[in-house]
């Protein structure tokens, strides 16, 4: 085999590619969702959000302001990754779960890198690295667009 070959065969065997990839393969039906609960007024109901000029107030605000309640919370990040996907996707929900995939795949092969560099045996870094792609707990925040929030705070932390 060659040297190539060898370093794309060690890739797909690692634990940080088999967590992306069972994190892509087990999420994958989250792209034919639509908006839920909270997305609705964040998001595909939010005037702000699609309003020329708005976006400095959008990241300025309070998190739900241009929802018009208050969530004492200041979301700068989550509100423009939104506020790109609305304006790439022409508001349609698909680009919003696929970041939202995206980012879960990210997260569950930096668990998989990490546990690899701490020194566990690669198949209980592949175990921890797949357990963590397919943890129940992990549905909501992927499937519902406003999850996005918990994704990149567990992206930042694990990187």
């Amino acid at each position: 085999m060659t040297a190539v070959g060898l370093r794309w065969r060690a890739a797909l065997g690692s634990p940080a590619f088999a967590g992306a990839l069972a994190a892509l393969a087990l999420h994958l039906p989250a792209l034919r969702n639509g908006f839920v609960r909270d997305d609705v007024p964040l998001i595909a109901g939010n005037a702000l959000m699609r309003a020329p000029g708005g976006l400095g107030r959008l990241l300025g605000s309070d998190f739900m302001a241009s929802m018009g309640a208050t969530a004492g919370l200041w979301r700068p990040l989550p509100l423009l990754t939104f506020w790109i996907d609305g304006r790439l996707s022409g508001w349609t929900p698909m680009l919003f779960h696929a970041v939202n995939l995206a980012l879960h795949a990210g997260a569950a092969a930096l668990v998989g890198a990490l546990l690899a560099q701490a020194g566990l045996p690669r198949i209980a870094a592949l175990l921890g690295a797949l357990w963590f792609a397919a943890m129940p707990a992990h549905v909501e925040p992927v499937a519902w667009i406003s999850g996005r929030i918990d994704l990149l705070c567990g992206g930042f932390a694990l990187a």
